[in-house]
């Protein structure tokens, strides 16, 4: 982990005395919003010492980020430890994540597509139109399953 810098444009709360772990944005994806839930976790949730820095943003309407500080040595090693493990595969909990981008391929399906739209995937993808109408095909039919999750 890094320690944290102060940008050139940046106008607020310096962090002189933090690293810098995980962050998420507005347009984070549902592995990094998983990703920073579960760092999160690991390091104990909200401390004196651990803290969720909480900044607007000009590009992407606000950002936060997981500050630990320096004298919170058994924090920093977790932080270090959960970027090492970040660098050889890219999900911190696999079920959590497999859980949020499930409930998210069911949503975009429910809420997103509309009836004609569910109903041209099912063409498209050879099944019966019938099936636009249940959310477990999505889960029956590959294609549509892989579909939905590129679209997230």
């Amino acid at each position: 982990m890094e320690k944290w810098q102060k940008a050139k444009n940046y106008i607020g709360k310096e962090y002189f005395d933090y690293y810098v772990s995980l962050g998420q944005s507005r347009d984070s994806n549902i592995l990094d919003r998983s990703n920073f839930d579960n760092a999160l976790e690991e390091l104990g949730g909200e401390t004196d010492t651990v803290v969720i820095v909480r900044d607007k943003h000009w590009a992407v309407g606000w950002i936060e980020w997981i500050a630990i500080h320096e004298t919170d040595n058994k924090a920093i090693s977790i932080g270090v430890d959960i970027e090492k493990r970040l660098v050889d595969y890219p999900v911190l909990n696999e079920k959590e994540y497999s859980d949020r981008e499930h409930d998210a391929i069911i949503d975009t399906w429910l809420n997103t597509y509309s009836l004609q739209d569910r109903i041209n995937l099912c063409k498209k993808y050879e099944e019966s139109i019938f099936a636009s109408r249940n959310p477990k095909i999505i889960f029956g039919n590959i294609m549509i399953y892989e579909h939905l999750r590129e679209g997230l």
